[in-house]
């Protein structure tokens, strides 16, 4: 979360809770992680957990808004590459959502490309959620088309978080996969 999308914090923080719900999210069988864009790679925030009060709790001190600058090419390729040793067991079907204006997907070692193509690669799927950064005059247009290649690419939904039908779709999406695990199973 940078600086100009701060005011969607709790939107962003209600988003989350909404999926670690009994809604959405099944107790000791679906996990959630939740990490920050850094400048290099991705920092987890909340470690993997089964539970629901889990991220209640880290909710109880609302997220603060990065400063300085941030890659989001890197720290996507970077969780990519952890994302198997990230989830509690091999059934899981994991998936990344990105809470993001989009206009700091920057990188030192990858092209905007790569991120779809690694997620991809491992079959994880890489949703992307727009914000509106307030800061910003120019440049929210290229940030939000990045972040919906990136979806599209990596057969991934997009959404806006102005929009929640569009957020509540993905987590439709991601349970679906869930559900499929359990009736093969």
């Amino acid at each position: 979360v940078t600086a100009g999308v701060d005011a969607q914090i709790p939107a962003i923080q209600q988003a989350i809770e909404q999926f670690a719900s009994q809604s959405y999210m099944r107790e000791q069988v679906d996990s959630i992680a939740i990490y920050r864009v850094g400048p290099e790679d991705a920092t987890q925030a909340l470690e993997p957990t089964i539970f629901y009060n889990s991220v209640r709790n880290f909710f109880a001190t609302p997220l603060e808004p990065q400063d300085g600058p941030t890659a989001l090419i890197d720290s996507l390729v970077g969780l990519l590459a952890n994302v198997r040793q990230v989830a509690p067991n091999s059934n899981v079907v994991p998936s990344i959502v990105v809470f993001s204006d989009g206009t700091d997907a920057v990188s030192t070692q990858f092209e905007p490309g790569d991120v779809a193509a690694r997620a991809v690669e491992l079959g994880v799927p890489v949703h992307t959620v727009w914000l509106e950064n307030s800061e910003l005059t120019v440049g929210q247009e290229a940030g939000r088309n990045y972040l919906t290649t990136v979806a599209a690419d990596s057969y991934g939904l997009t959404g806006r978080l102005d929009q929640p039908e569009t957020v509540t779709g993905i987590f439709d999406r991601i349970i679906e996969f869930r559900d499929q695990q359990l009736i093969r199973y």
